[in-house]
């Protein structure tokens, strides 16, 4: 019988790409420090949402400020 080893606490997402991204994550994707993104932040580039003393970054909105300022040529 193979023991069961999961470390899930139920507050997981069941989808694997959570539709919200910690600072760390944000700089991970861009593959930045996350001074830079604190940087982004001050400069109000990246939209993100202040709970409490928690901030997070919506998945789609990182997508858009991406298409609107990177994007290079068209994606087919």
């Amino acid at each position: 019988m193979k023991e069961n080893t999961s470390t899930t606490t139920g507050h997981e997402s069941a989808h694997p790409e959570s539709e919200y991204l910690t600072k760390i994550e944000v700089a991970q994707l861009f593959q930045l420090s996350t001074r830079t993104i604190d940087s982004w932040i001050a400069q109000g580039r990246l939209p993100y949402y202040r709970i409490g003393r928690t901030i997070r970054f919506r998945r789609s909105d990182i997508r858009e400020y991406l298409d609107r300022h990177y994007r290079v040529g068209r994606f087919d």
